[in-house]
């Protein structure tokens, strides 16, 4: 409460001060022992990055419905569902629809530099695919030519299908049965740990094609999957790695003050029931001075 207050202090001030640019930082600074969770997560459900000591090492995770012969691929995306997101505590819950398959996906905080993701998919329809997957791609700026491993890796069948495109650019140049993998780099490792063997595949990523970053799929439906199926799969993430410590200088200059402050600003639409009832909050409780509405 006695944040909040200070907070509210320094924006009434900045509105009449030059002191405007430095707002955001003076407020992560008030705000830094409030901010808990490391695990970067978007609402759609994809994982950005995990924060050690307050430095992102960054990845990304979405969940994949691809069509037999892979020249067909759906993924969770910004704006491209209609996900529910909730935060409780240490942990964040997503609840989306992806190509006639529900996902119930639970993120949650296990300590420096690690996390576990809970995901269940249900088949609402008979769906016809190559399977469905968890995808992790590895940024080159974090991962560069990563060593990557499996983790108790099983013995192929002889003679097993796969289901998979063998050359061209989404060729999969690894795959195994296992109960995870390890990546290593120059600057950065990770793990991912799963309780029971999953079968696991690897794209080495071609920056010919335009696909640069690796990419590695958990299988959590293989195949073709029959209205009501049901998976789930446990997924426990840790990275490490070189931190970047070097101190933030902040620089000030109080000759170029900028533009007053005049208050925040607002795109008031109606698109939703709870439209009416969020723009009636933000004109009671904050600062509105600038607005877009639609001219008739």
């Amino acid at each position: 409460m006695k944040q909040n207050v200070i907070i509210k202090t320094i924006y009434r001030y900045l509105q009449l001060s030059f002191l405007t640019p430095v707002l955001g930082v003076l407020i992560l600074i008030l705000t830094a022992n409030e901010l808990t969770a490391q695990t970067q997560i978007i609402p759609c459900g994809n994982i950005k990055g995990i924060r050690v000591e307050g430095d992102i090492i960054k990845f990304k995770t979405d969940f994949r419905v691809i069509k037999p012969g892979w020249d067909d691929v759906n993924k969770t995306a910004k704006e491209a569902q209609e996900p529910s997101f909730e935060r409780q505590d240490s942990k964040a819950v997503i609840e989306t629809q992806l190509n006639n398959i529900s996902i119930t996906e639970k993120v949650t905080d296990e300590g420096r530099g690690a996390a576990s993701a809970s995901v269940a998919f249900t088949a609402n329809k008979n769906v016809t695919m190559a399977g469905a997957y968890m995808c992790l791609e590895l940024p080159k700026e974090d991962f560069s030519e990563p060593e990557i491993n499996f983790i108790d890796k099983q013995q192929q069948k002889a003679g097993a299908e796969k289901n998979y495109p063998q050359s061209g650019r989404d060729a999969i140049t690894k795959a195994a049965t296992a109960k995870g993998i390890t990546i290593e780099a120059s600057d950065h490792t990770m793990e991912v740990n799963i309780p029971e063997a999953t079968k696991i595949l690897v794209q080495k990523g071609d920056p010919s094609w335009g696909t640069p970053d690796p990419k590695i799929y958990f299988t959590i439906i293989p195949g073709n999957a029959s209205k009501g199926q049901k998976a789930e799969k446990t997924f426990n993430i840790e990275v490490s790695g070189e931190i970047d410590k070097q101190p933030v200088n902040l620089t000030m200059d109080a000759s170029s003050p900028g533009r007053k402050f005049d208050g925040i600003g607002g795109n008031f639409r109606l698109q939703s029931d709870k439209d009416p009832e969020v723009i009636e909050y933000n004109l009671n409780h904050l600062d509105v001075n600038w607005g877009r509405v639609e001219m008739p």
